[in-house]
Parts: structure tokens; C-alpha cells; sequence
């Protein structure tokens, strides 16, 4: 899988240890797979970026994905949504989420 292998080699080359990489991992796993579930258009071609970075400042990481589609929030659901538990994750692991939607795209922030 080529997130998986991605994150492990970013975790390694700036020094994460593996309990914050495993948490790195089912973060970006579950945002994905959310935006999928939601905003993704039956039949049509998925366009999808993750980018992810590495303050060394305060030792956080920043995921941004960009998933093109409808308008679709994944954090305006209720907290105990239990259809949604991917989000609850989120909520529950990360210093900060944003998320915009801008000229047909789909544009979220977690920092972790």
C-alpha cells in the first residue's frame, strides 16, 4: 500500500516514533476513506491529494487533503454519529481541523 509505505518512510526520515506514526496512519486512512464515503460522484473520476509536513518548531504534523466532489463537511456531523466514527478519531486526536470547499474541491486541514 502505498500510504502506508509513504508514511512510514516520512515517520522515519524526521525521527516519529511508531505510536504517533500508527496514530499518523488512521488518521490519514480515515479522512480519506470519509471523503470518499461523502464526496466522491458515482462514476466519476476520483481526484484526491494528500499532502502531509513536519513542524519540527512544535513537533506537530499537518495533513491537508484536497478531495474534488460535492460540498461535503465530514465534521459538521454530530459527535456521536456512530456512522462516522472516523471523524470522531479525528476530533478526538488532532490539535486543529479545518476544512473549505473551493471551486469544486473539498479542502481539509488536521493538525496532529
Amino acid at each position: 500500500m502505498q500510504l502506508q509505505g509513504g508514511i512510514q518512510r516520512f515517520s522515519e526520515k524526521y525521527g516519529i516514533g511508531d505510536k504517533f506514526a500508527n496514530r499518523l496512519q488512521l488518521c490519514a486512512e480515515e479522512l480519506i476513506y470519509e471523503m470518499l464515503s461523502g464526496a466522491a460522484v458515482e462514476g466519476a473520476a476520483v481526484m484526491l491529494e494528500l499532502n502531509i509536513s513536519y513542524s519540527e518548531a512544535d513537533k506537530s504534523i499537518l495533513l491537508e487533503l484536497t478531495c474534488a466532489g460535492r460540498e461535503y463537511d465530514p465534521f459538521s456531523t454530530p459527535d456521536d454519529d456512530e456512522a462516522h466514527l472516523g471523524v470522531t478519531i479525528l476530533r478526538n486526536v488532532a490539535r486543529e481541523i479545518s476544512w473549505a470547499y473551493n471551486d469544486g474541491s473539498n479542502q481539509i486541514t488536521v493538525k496532529l
